[in-house]
């Protein structure tokens, strides 16, 4: 089934699956704790029931956030339970691996393929774990005569003793643990080796810096399109010619896309920032960080095959007037955009561009006024 029913709303869909939850729980005899209520964002979005949620439930719903929360954030549990420790190496990996990150589809930073083999390398440590103690119980209960043997189907009907299925069940851990133990070691051994890595591609080793004729930058948050959003915009103002604006497309930006939003955040940018209407008072250029669209390599592929995007992306646009449309998008080399710009402009990879990265670097918090563009 689709993640998302392509029939649903967003709100419709986590409706339904919290209502399928709520009902499969058993809550015999529990009172309700509190409900969940869906309140319409949009004026045409349909009324939801509110979702009663009881006790049970209610301490089930809180463990699953907070594990989420682990997992997202990198925050293990303690040694005491290794089934928690289990879920939350399952979790964690899952974060690393699946869509959510930036750095989506793989493992295309290093740093994120030694936390990866380092949390395989854990769960084989608590599988070692949980298969000791299975052997320590199972051996305790056929010993004890708590548990006994039973003949096999189409077998002789005889049954070993319950001290000798005992001793094979300890002699199968002990193989067993001892495989985990060098699965443990060979990948520890691969992920301090991934850690020592670093990308090749010349956006993540370029300069960490603007130059000087960068005269301001903006962390600019709108609705481009009707969706809040969040846009990395720099002003570059060189000796001679126009002013270069620069608007970059964050990845951790999961709104719409500056491909489809250009026409409509440009002329805001313009009016708000710039303090002008006219599409033609500044060179207009769109950013996409390296590996925004990362593709790992083909199954069939060659040693020597190169993925596609590994490098940023630059394209310099052109508006009609009144920004009415774009009317060009001619892609431009990185050296072109520092001689249009008047000295070095920064080059991002997509694992380091974010909200928190671009902050930190100065851009200024700023919230305009984007309305939807026509078409």
């Amino acid at each position: 089934m689709p993640y998302w029913d392509p029939d649903l709303t967003m709100r419709e869909e986590v409706h339904a699956a919290l209502v399928r939850w709520a009902a499969a729980q058993n809550v015999t005899g529990e009172v309700q704790a509190f409900s969940i209520g869906f309140p319409a964002e949009f004026h045409d979005d349909p009324p939801l029931d509110p979702v009663p949620v009881h006790e049970g439930p209610a301490a089930a719903l809180r463990q699953m956030l907070d594990a989420g929360l682990a997992a997202r954030a990198g925050l293990p549990p303690g040694d005491e339970d290794p089934l928690e420790g289990i879920g939350y190496a399952a979790a964690r990996l899952k974060y690393l691996l699946g869509e959510g990150l930036a750095r989506a589809g793989g493992w295309p930073q290093p740093v994120d393929a030694a936390e990866a083999l380092g949390e395989l390398a854990r769960l084989a440590e608590l599988i070692a774990m949980l298969a000791a103690k299975a052997d320590d119980r199972l051996g305790r209960e056929l010993r004890a005569g708590r548990v006994t043997p039973i003949p096999s189907a189409g077998g002789t009907g005889r049954t070993a003793p319950p001290a000798d299925v005992a001793d094979r069940v300890h002699d199968s851990a002990v193989a067993a643990m001892a495989g985990l133990g060098e699965a443990v070691a060979q990948l520890r051994r691969m992920q301090m080796r991934a850690g020592d890595l670093q990308r090749t591609m010349r956006a993540a080793v370029a300069g960490t810096a603007d130059g000087p004729t960068l005269r301001s930058q903006y962390l600019v948050r709108c609705r481009p399109n009707g969706w809040q959003g969040a846009y990395h915009v720099r002003v570059f103002a060189p000796p001679r010619g126009r002013r270069v604006v620069v608007i970059g497309e964050l990845a951790d930006n999961h709104s719409t896309h500056l491909n489809n939003c250009m026409e409509a955040l440009a002329p805001a940018v313009a009016e708000h920032l710039l303090g002008t209407r006219d599409a033609d008072a500044v060179t207009w250029v769109q950013y996409g960080p390296a590996e925004e669209w990362y593709s790992a390599y083909e199954r069939d592929a060659g040693p020597d095959a190169e993925p596609r995007d590994r490098e940023d992306e630059i394209f310099t646009l052109g508006f009609a007037p009144g920004f009415s449309e774009w009317t060009s998008k001619r892609p431009t080399s990185p050296d072109e955009l520092e001689q249009l710009a008047g000295g070095p402009v920064r080059r991002w990879h997509a694992y380091d561009y974010t909200i928190a990265a671009v902050t930190a670097a100065g851009a200024q918090p700023v919230d305009i006024d984007a309305p939807r563009r026509p078409r």
